[in-house]
Formats: C-alpha cells, structure tokens, sequence
C-alpha cells in the first residue's frame, strides 16, 4: 500500500461490496507480468465467479500475444 493511499476509502470500499461481489484489484497486486497498487482507484467489484476466472492473468491494455502457443505457456 503506497503512503498516500486512502485507508478510510479503501476501507470503506470492502464495506460496501455488494452481496456475490469481491473487491478485484483492476491491475493485480502480483503478477509475472505487471504488480499495480493497492489504492482506491485500483479496486472495482466483479461478481465472485468472474473475479476467481481472472485470477491475476487479466488487467486493463494487457498487451496480446499473437502467438497462441506462446499464450498457453504464460497463463497456465
């Protein structure tokens, strides 16, 4: 958590997730690929299902690899 994030706004967003929602960090925490923030405007509620499918594989301009095979490699 950076020094200038909000607590009380990130606090405040986990309480007020929606019942069947998850709090999703847009641009995961820990990936291979990239690591974002946690702050306040890295934090948006999916429904659980679609947050556990996206796992920290999936973020916002995620570059895309033409080559599948390469693709199946990284993600699996």
């Amino acid at each position: 958590t950076p020094a200038w994030a909000d607590l009380g706004k990130i606090a405040a967003f986990y309480a007020a997730a929606p019942c069947g929602y998850d709090v999703d960090h847009i641009v995961p925490l820990v990936s291979q690929f990239v690591c974002g923030l946690h702050c306040e405007a890295n934090l948006q509620y999916l429904p659980s299902a679609d947050n556990q499918s996206k796992r920290n594989f999936h973020w916002p301009d995620m570059p895309r690899i033409e080559n599948a095979q390469r693709q199946v490699r990284l993600f699996v």
